[in-house]
């Protein structure tokens, strides 16, 4: 093997569901030319174990990772304008001044799905947002070297 070197890509993310661990596991995932490797952290008495699932690269159908939008409205009064408001100009600078905002935030979900056969369709989900995006495409793009006609049997997905 002098001069090859094994191209491997990883991504990491949390259980959502799909394996037999619990919700909100860490999980890893290292796609090579062999197929994906999935390491699940297990968190038990404050020792951690892990547990490891193999699947060959001629399972996989897809792999794709989807945004999901999450826009939160806060609404908050302001109390020292109400105070400024009304030792300026009364009741009625009181009520301007502590006036009802609202504010807006938003938080972007990277939730990544694996489709897979092994006795009959199954699938895989995973929350990749604390991981970098570019270790997200970096992914993505190397799976699509590695299985190309998985990316032209994408289908568009209707949310």
């Amino acid at each position: 093997m002098l001069g090859k070197k094994k191209l491997t890509r990883s991504v990491y993310g949390t259980h959502i569901t799909g394996l037999p661990v619990p919700e909100g596991t860490f999980i890893a995932l290292v796609l090579s030319p062999e197929g994906l490797t999935l390491t699940a952290v297990l968190q038990e008495n404050k020792k951690s174990t892990e547990q490891k699932y193999n699947l060959k690269l001629e399972k996989i159908k897809t792999i794709r990772i989807l945004d999901e939008t999450e826009v939160k409205q806060i609404i908050t009064q302001s109390a020292p304008g109400m105070i400024l408001g009304a030792a300026a100009f009364g009741i009625i600078g009181a009520m301007i001044g502590g006036r009802v905002k609202t504010k807006e935030t938003t938080a972007i979900k990277k939730i990544l799905i694996l489709d897979y056969t092994s006795d009959g369709e199954k699938q895989i989900i995973l929350d990749c947002t604390k991981d970098a995006p570019s270790n997200q495409t970096a992914f993505l793009k190397h799976f699509q070297e590695l299985k190309p006609e998985a990316s032209r049997s994408s289908e568009v997905v209707q949310l």
